[in-house]
Protein backbone atom coordinates (compact mmCIF):
# COMPACT_ATOMS: atom_id res chain seq x y z
CA UNK A 1 0.00 0.00 0.00
CA UNK A 2 2.86 2.27 0.86
CA UNK A 3 4.46 1.46 -2.62
CA UNK A 4 1.23 2.24 -4.56
CA UNK A 5 0.70 6.03 -2.37
CA UNK A 6 4.43 6.37 -3.33
CA UNK A 7 3.87 5.91 -6.99
CA UNK A 8 0.74 7.80 -7.17
CA UNK A 9 2.25 10.93 -5.09
CA UNK A 10 5.36 10.87 -7.91
CA UNK A 11 3.01 10.83 -11.33
CA UNK A 12 1.32 13.65 -9.74
CA UNK A 13 4.41 15.13 -8.95
CA UNK A 14 5.39 14.53 -12.70
CA UNK A 15 1.85 16.39 -13.82
CA UNK A 16 3.28 19.47 -11.42
CA UNK A 17 5.96 19.66 -13.14
CA UNK A 18 4.95 19.60 -16.70
CA UNK A 19 2.23 21.96 -16.19
CA UNK A 20 4.95 24.49 -14.60
CA UNK A 21 7.09 23.84 -17.63
CA UNK A 22 4.42 24.18 -20.26
CA UNK A 23 3.23 27.37 -18.48
CA UNK A 24 6.84 28.79 -18.04
CA UNK A 25 7.81 28.48 -22.00
CA UNK A 26 4.41 29.80 -22.90
CA UNK A 27 4.91 32.83 -20.64
CA UNK A 28 8.43 32.85 -22.57
CA UNK A 29 6.83 32.73 -25.91
CA UNK A 30 4.31 35.80 -24.71
CA UNK A 31 7.29 37.77 -23.94
CA UNK A 32 9.00 37.01 -26.77
CA UNK A 33 6.17 37.00 -29.65
CA UNK A 34 5.07 40.71 -29.42
CA UNK A 35 8.55 41.63 -30.82
CA UNK A 36 8.14 39.62 -33.43
CA UNK A 37 4.71 40.79 -34.57
CA UNK A 38 5.31 43.87 -33.58
CA UNK A 39 8.18 44.41 -36.05
CA UNK A 40 6.17 42.31 -38.67
CA UNK A 41 2.90 44.92 -38.04
CA UNK A 42 5.43 47.76 -38.78
CA UNK A 43 6.61 46.14 -42.08
CA UNK A 44 2.74 45.12 -42.95
CA UNK A 45 2.25 48.83 -42.41
CA UNK A 46 4.94 49.75 -44.65
CA UNK A 47 3.84 47.64 -47.61
CA UNK A 48 0.36 48.94 -47.24
CA UNK A 49 1.31 52.11 -47.77
CA UNK A 50 3.92 51.72 -50.67
CA UNK A 51 0.98 50.23 -52.66
CA UNK A 52 0.11 46.34 -53.98
CA UNK A 53 2.79 46.08 -56.08
CA UNK A 54 5.13 44.65 -53.55
CA UNK A 55 4.32 41.02 -53.82
CA UNK A 56 4.94 41.01 -58.01
CA UNK A 57 8.60 42.20 -57.19
CA UNK A 58 9.33 39.08 -56.46
CA UNK A 59 7.96 37.75 -60.04
CA UNK A 60 10.20 38.99 -62.51
CA UNK A 61 12.29 42.10 -61.56
CA UNK A 62 13.42 42.48 -64.99
CA UNK A 63 10.34 42.66 -66.41
CA UNK A 64 8.61 44.64 -63.82
CA UNK A 65 11.59 47.20 -62.59
CA UNK A 66 9.27 50.42 -63.62
CA UNK A 67 7.00 48.83 -60.31
CA UNK A 68 9.89 47.36 -58.27
CA UNK A 69 11.72 50.17 -57.99
CA UNK A 70 9.32 52.23 -56.68
CA UNK A 71 8.36 49.76 -54.09
CA UNK A 72 12.47 49.15 -53.19
CA UNK A 73 13.00 52.70 -52.78
CA UNK A 74 9.70 53.22 -50.57
CA UNK A 75 9.94 50.38 -48.27
CA UNK A 76 12.03 50.86 -44.89
CA UNK A 77 15.59 49.55 -45.33
CA UNK A 78 14.68 46.41 -42.36
CA UNK A 79 11.12 45.77 -44.14
CA UNK A 80 12.96 44.63 -47.53
CA UNK A 81 14.04 41.22 -46.76
CA UNK A 82 10.11 40.85 -45.13
CA UNK A 83 8.77 41.00 -48.48
CA UNK A 84 11.65 40.65 -51.39
CA UNK A 85 13.61 37.75 -51.63
CA UNK A 86 17.49 38.27 -51.15
CA UNK A 87 18.58 37.30 -54.77
CA UNK A 88 15.52 39.78 -55.97
CA UNK A 89 16.95 42.41 -53.65
CA UNK A 90 20.61 42.25 -55.11
CA UNK A 91 19.41 43.13 -58.59
CA UNK A 92 17.31 45.67 -57.39
CA UNK A 93 20.03 47.35 -55.52
CA UNK A 94 21.50 47.30 -58.97
CA UNK A 95 19.35 48.42 -60.72
CA UNK A 96 17.07 51.02 -58.54
CA UNK A 97 19.69 53.38 -57.43
CA UNK A 98 21.31 56.13 -58.88
CA UNK A 99 21.26 58.36 -55.76
CA UNK A 100 22.54 62.14 -56.15
CA UNK A 101 22.08 65.45 -55.75
CA UNK A 102 20.99 68.15 -57.91
CA UNK A 103 23.87 70.38 -59.26
CA UNK A 104 22.32 73.55 -57.58
CA UNK A 105 22.03 72.02 -54.13
CA UNK A 106 23.67 73.80 -50.99
CA UNK A 107 26.40 72.69 -48.97
CA UNK A 108 27.57 74.31 -45.85
CA UNK A 109 31.70 75.00 -45.68
CA UNK A 110 33.28 74.44 -42.29
CA UNK A 111 34.18 78.01 -42.59
CA UNK A 112 30.81 79.32 -42.66
CA UNK A 113 30.84 79.48 -46.53
CA UNK A 114 28.47 77.38 -48.84
CA UNK A 115 29.23 76.02 -52.24
CA UNK A 116 27.04 74.53 -54.54
CA UNK A 117 27.15 70.56 -55.39
CA UNK A 118 28.91 71.77 -58.97
CA UNK A 119 31.46 74.18 -57.06
CA UNK A 120 32.32 71.37 -54.32
CA UNK A 121 35.90 69.53 -55.03
CA UNK A 122 37.63 66.69 -52.83
CA UNK A 123 39.29 67.96 -50.01
CA UNK A 124 36.48 70.82 -49.12
CA UNK A 125 35.61 70.43 -45.49
CA UNK A 126 31.68 70.52 -44.92
CA UNK A 127 29.38 70.50 -42.41
CA UNK A 128 28.14 66.75 -41.53
CA UNK A 129 26.25 66.96 -38.60
CA UNK A 130 23.74 68.86 -37.17
CA UNK A 131 25.75 70.15 -34.11
CA UNK A 132 28.15 71.89 -36.81
CA UNK A 133 30.42 68.36 -36.87
CA UNK A 134 32.32 68.90 -40.02
CA UNK A 135 34.27 66.22 -42.40
CA UNK A 136 36.27 66.26 -45.55
CA UNK A 137 35.19 64.86 -49.09
CA UNK A 138 36.95 62.18 -50.21
CA UNK A 139 35.64 61.02 -53.06
CA UNK A 140 32.79 61.93 -55.68
CA UNK A 141 30.81 58.88 -56.55
CA UNK A 142 28.85 60.67 -59.11
CA UNK A 143 30.02 63.96 -60.55
CA UNK A 144 28.25 65.08 -63.69
CA UNK A 145 26.60 68.17 -64.49
CA UNK A 146 25.40 67.43 -68.07
CA UNK A 147 22.35 64.91 -67.38
CA UNK A 148 19.00 65.46 -65.93
CA UNK A 149 17.50 63.51 -63.44
CA UNK A 150 14.48 62.82 -61.32
CA UNK A 151 13.96 63.68 -57.75
CA UNK A 152 12.73 63.60 -54.97
CA UNK A 153 11.36 67.24 -53.56
CA UNK A 154 10.60 67.15 -49.66
CA UNK A 155 9.43 70.51 -48.57
CA UNK A 156 9.68 70.91 -44.72
CA UNK A 157 8.96 73.46 -42.13
CA UNK A 158 12.78 75.07 -42.64
CA UNK A 159 13.19 74.64 -46.29
CA UNK A 160 13.37 72.26 -49.18
CA UNK A 161 15.32 69.39 -50.22
CA UNK A 162 15.93 67.71 -53.69
CA UNK A 163 17.36 64.53 -53.38
CA UNK A 164 17.32 60.85 -55.47
CA UNK A 165 14.39 58.85 -54.24
CA UNK A 166 17.03 55.94 -52.77
CA UNK A 167 19.01 58.43 -51.31
CA UNK A 168 19.56 58.38 -47.13
CA UNK A 169 18.29 61.22 -45.16
CA UNK A 170 17.73 61.04 -41.41
CA UNK A 171 14.59 61.46 -39.71
CA UNK A 172 14.71 61.45 -36.41
CA UNK A 173 17.81 59.39 -36.16
CA UNK A 174 17.10 56.71 -38.18
CA UNK A 175 18.18 56.50 -42.06
CA UNK A 176 15.27 56.13 -44.42
CA UNK A 177 15.71 56.83 -48.25
CA UNK A 178 14.11 59.84 -49.61
CA UNK A 179 11.47 57.77 -51.43
CA UNK A 180 9.76 56.55 -48.39
CA UNK A 181 9.59 60.08 -46.30
CA UNK A 182 6.20 61.13 -46.27
CA UNK A 183 4.06 64.07 -44.75
CA UNK A 184 4.63 64.71 -41.01
CA UNK A 185 7.90 62.69 -40.63
CA UNK A 186 10.31 65.17 -39.15
CA UNK A 187 13.76 65.47 -40.97
CA UNK A 188 16.94 66.14 -38.80
CA UNK A 189 18.10 69.83 -39.73
CA UNK A 190 20.87 72.25 -38.78
CA UNK A 191 17.61 74.26 -36.67
CA UNK A 192 16.17 71.11 -35.49
CA UNK A 193 13.63 68.61 -36.09
CA UNK A 194 11.97 70.10 -40.01
CA UNK A 195 8.45 68.59 -40.28
CA UNK A 196 7.87 67.57 -43.94
CA UNK A 197 4.86 69.16 -45.46
CA UNK A 198 4.80 67.94 -49.30
CA UNK A 199 6.94 65.38 -51.05
CA UNK A 200 6.45 65.33 -54.88
CA UNK A 201 9.03 63.94 -58.17
CA UNK A 202 10.60 66.91 -59.57
CA UNK A 203 13.18 66.96 -62.24
CA UNK A 204 16.34 68.11 -62.11
CA UNK A 205 20.04 69.11 -63.39
CA UNK A 206 23.02 67.04 -62.18
CA UNK A 207 24.10 64.22 -60.29
CA UNK A 208 26.64 64.90 -57.46
CA UNK A 209 26.84 62.39 -54.58
CA UNK A 210 29.99 63.68 -52.43
CA UNK A 211 31.51 61.04 -49.88
CA UNK A 212 32.92 62.59 -46.58
CA UNK A 213 35.67 60.51 -44.20
CA UNK A 214 32.56 60.52 -41.77
CA UNK A 215 29.68 58.96 -44.09
CA UNK A 216 27.58 62.12 -43.29
CA UNK A 217 27.31 65.46 -45.20
CA UNK A 218 24.45 68.29 -44.53
CA UNK A 219 22.69 69.43 -47.74
CA UNK A 220 20.05 72.09 -47.61
CA UNK A 221 19.90 72.33 -43.95
CA UNK A 222 19.61 68.80 -43.75
CA UNK A 223 21.53 66.03 -42.53
CA UNK A 224 22.24 63.19 -44.91
CA UNK A 225 23.36 60.22 -45.57
CA UNK A 226 26.16 59.62 -48.26
CA UNK A 227 25.07 56.44 -48.61
CA UNK A 228 22.16 54.64 -50.73
CA UNK A 229 19.92 52.01 -51.24
CA UNK A 230 22.36 50.18 -53.82
CA UNK A 231 24.12 49.05 -50.23
CA UNK A 232 23.19 49.03 -46.27
CA UNK A 233 25.25 52.12 -45.25
CA UNK A 234 27.41 50.35 -42.53
CA UNK A 235 28.87 47.85 -45.14
CA UNK A 236 29.56 50.58 -47.97
CA UNK A 237 31.31 52.54 -45.38
CA UNK A 238 33.27 49.39 -44.86
CA UNK A 239 33.96 49.26 -48.10
CA UNK A 240 35.10 52.48 -48.70
CA UNK A 241 37.77 52.60 -45.71
CA UNK A 242 40.47 51.76 -48.25
CA UNK A 243 39.63 54.84 -50.37
CA UNK A 244 39.77 56.78 -47.38
CA UNK A 245 42.51 55.58 -45.85
CA UNK A 246 44.62 56.74 -49.72
CA UNK A 247 43.35 60.19 -48.93
CA UNK A 248 44.89 59.75 -45.19
CA UNK A 249 47.96 59.30 -46.89
CA UNK A 250 47.88 62.11 -49.70
CA UNK A 251 46.86 60.11 -52.37
CA UNK A 252 43.72 61.13 -54.33
CA UNK A 253 41.69 59.38 -56.72
CA UNK A 254 41.17 60.62 -60.13
CA UNK A 255 37.55 61.36 -61.06
CA UNK A 256 37.27 58.29 -62.72
CA UNK A 257 33.42 57.64 -61.31
CA UNK A 258 32.01 60.71 -63.69
CA UNK A 259 28.88 59.49 -64.45
CA UNK A 260 28.90 55.90 -64.45
CA UNK A 261 28.70 55.49 -61.11
CA UNK A 262 30.16 53.12 -58.27
CA UNK A 263 29.34 50.11 -59.54
CA UNK A 264 32.20 48.25 -58.69
CA UNK A 265 32.05 49.17 -55.65
CA UNK A 266 28.62 47.83 -55.34
CA UNK A 267 29.97 44.45 -56.95
CA UNK A 268 33.05 44.53 -54.15
CA UNK A 269 30.47 44.62 -51.71
CA UNK A 270 28.17 42.14 -52.77
CA UNK A 271 30.96 39.42 -53.47
CA UNK A 272 32.03 40.31 -49.64
CA UNK A 273 28.12 40.02 -48.83
CA UNK A 274 27.93 36.53 -50.81
CA UNK A 275 31.19 35.27 -49.26
CA UNK A 276 30.38 36.18 -45.35
CA UNK A 277 27.08 33.67 -45.56
CA UNK A 278 29.50 30.82 -46.95
CA UNK A 279 31.05 31.51 -43.92
CA UNK A 280 34.42 32.80 -45.72
CA UNK A 281 34.49 36.27 -43.87
CA UNK A 282 32.66 37.20 -41.30
CA UNK A 283 32.22 41.35 -40.55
Amino acid sequence: LACHFARVAWMKARVVVTILAVASAAAGAQSFLPRISSRQRDCQAEADRCGAEVRRCNLAPRQTADSCCPVFNCLAEECLSEFISQQVLTELRDRCTRACFPADAAVALADGRAKTMAQLVVGDAVVSGTANQTSRVHLFSHRDAAVRARFTRIDHRYGVLLVSPGHYVYVRGRLRSAAAVRVGDELETVSGLSRVTAVDSVVGDGLFNPHTMSGDIVVGGVRASCYTAALPPRLAHIVLSPLRLLYRLGIILPDMLKSGGPDWIVDIAQSAVAASRRGLIAW
